[in-house]
């Protein structure tokens, strides 16, 4: 309680959330993104940073690519309608998975590349979630606050192995649910419905984020055990091969090696 409830996490309004993710934008670019990644950001490489429309209240925050075929940039949406439920030493994490290095990035590289349009745009969800998720683990925490918040992103996503299995394998009850997310997260009862609403719809996709991120720390492992402990050469291949399914990356990576 301690941790969340500390008087520096408040954000009293929409504007500041908004000031503050620009700031990290800025931040994260050189402090994790340049120590990890090879290629050169500018200022029009950058993501737009927009509160999620009222329709779309029962989002914490997604990523959303451009128009096709358009030179706008993709835009990451959060939600700030209610800013009391937004803590500012989560937005660090955050914005590393929606951003740069994380979805805006990624989705950057992939349009980049010379390949038919239904492969740009085909979901393989277990690359992309994972490389999110992937992507939190570069941050280097400043503060004992940063480090609680990345802690608890990734048990949510531990905690997502077991309540989406639950509901869809064992036929959990929504009570069973909600008491065992609210027994280890430190989530509001609001933002607690919301992720059951939202598993119950897409069965699967919450456990994209945990295999996925599995997937890649063994294919780094298997890199660095080869040819050193190269970040950037690891993230450079990862990503010339791109979203496949994961058994087909993994030929396609092994190839390489």
């Amino acid at each position: 309680i301690h941790m969340k409830n500390n008087p520096s996490s408040k954000m009293k309004d929409k504007t500041q959330i908004l000031n503050e993710i620009k700031k990290l934008r800025e931040s994260l670019i050189k402090e994790v993104f340049s120590k990890y990644f090879d290629d050169k950001i500018s200022k029009k490489d950058y993501y737009n940073i927009k509160c999620v429309p009222k329709e779309d209240k029962y989002y914490s925050a997604y990523y959303q690519l451009p128009e096709l075929n358009s030179n706008k940039n993709g835009t990451y949406y959060i939600n700030a309608l209610n800013p009391s439920i937004i803590n500012k030493h989560e937005l660090p994490v955050l914005t590393l998975h929606e951003g740069i290095p994380g979805h805006h990035y990624e989705f950057k590289k992939n349009l980049e590349k010379d390949r038919p349009l239904y492969h740009k745009l085909s979901d393989f969800t277990c690359y992309s979630e994972g490389w999110g998720l992937y992507c939190e683990s570069l941050l280097k925490p400043k503060n004992d606050y940063e480090y609680f918040w990345q802690l608890i992103y990734n048990l949510h996503r531990c905690v997502r192995l077991v309540v989406d299995t639950g509901i869809h394998y064992y036929g959990w009850s929504y009570e069973k649910t909600f008491l065992y997310m609210k027994k280890y997260l430190p989530f509001d009862d609001q933002v607690i419905k919301n992720e059951i609403y939202r598993y119950i719809c897409d069965p699967g996709q919450a456990i994209t984020y945990k295999v996925g991120e599995k997937f890649i720390l063994d294919l780094k492992n298997k890199y660095f055990k080869k040819y050193g402990e190269n970040y950037k050469e690891f993230h450079k291949l990862f990503l010339k091969i791109g979203p496949l399914p994961l058994d087909l990356f993994e030929e396609e990576f092994n190839n390489y090696l």
